[in-house]
């Protein structure tokens, strides 16, 4: 199953100066499920369609920011449990 993963970039570099619109527009960001890096963005987006487990399944998710071959640390682990589908109750009940 798709779900969108968001976040929000950057808007500093480790030393505080503040980054300019040109460079905010340039942050890629990596993605890593369970460990693994999955996908790499395009420059300056904050959402990005991820695959999740079938429900029941958890995954690991964290991320990392790229700025002109510079990434930065990893951030702290985000778990998501896909959750499981629950059927529409029944309709048009009746006694005869």
């Amino acid at each position: 199953m798709e779900r969108k993963l968001s976040w929000e970039n950057p808007t500093a570099y480790t030393d505080g100066t503040v980054l300019g619109p040109a460079e905010a527009a340039r942050i890629k960001v990596h993605v890593f499920r369970d460990g693994s890096e999955v996908y790499v963005t395009l420059p300056g987006v904050t959402e990005w369609p991820i695959e999740v487990g079938n429900p029941g399944t958890t995954s690991t998710w964290e991320l990392a920011a790229e700025l002109d071959g510079q990434v930065s640390a990893i951030i702290p682990s985000l778990a998501y449990t896909e959750p499981f589908l629950k059927p529409m109750p029944p309709k048009n009940p009746g006694i005869q």
